[in-house]
């Protein structure tokens, strides 16, 4: 644990550095409609985003909820899952465009869900910039 919190400043720094990737993912899965049972393109965007960061495995659960399979190198080590359901209680009536600010965003179902679903998705590019470009762990 003593590690982890030893490299909490560089964490902070990369996060830092990955910041247009989380606004980016944020705004690109969010504005998308996906009221319940009608979210299919945005789990096809969702898993579009976890195939660039090179997730070993896509695909989805029983309710279209995307997973994304981080194998990993290491044999003792567990692969990890990363699962969402992206639905939303907005519906496709309503505007779904995000306004930016310098210390904001707002808009339909920003912190819904949106925000949760952005950073999910930027976590794949956490992991390689911590571990020399790959998702090894």
């Amino acid at each position: 644990m003593d590690s982890y919190l030893d490299k909490l400043p560089e964490f902070v720094d990369i996060i830092r550095s990955i910041k247009e990737t989380i606004i980016t993912n944020i705004v690109l899965i969010g504005q998308i409609p996906a009221p319940t049972f009608k979210e299919k393109r945005r789990t096809s965007v969702f898993m579009e985003r976890l195939a660039d960061f090179r997730v070993d495995e896509c695909t989805t659960d029983g309710y279209r909820n995307p997973i994304g399979i981080v194998k990993g190198t290491s044999e003792t080590k567990p692969p990890i899952f990363v699962v969402a359901h992206l639905d939303t209680i907005w519906g496709t009536d309503i505007d779904h465009y995000y306004t930016i600010k310098e210390n904001s965003i707002t808009g339909a179902g920003v912190t819904e869900n949106s925000i949760g679903i952005g950073v999910l998705v930027s976590l794949m590019d956490l992991m390689i910039s911590t571990n020399s470009g790959s998702l090894s762990r």
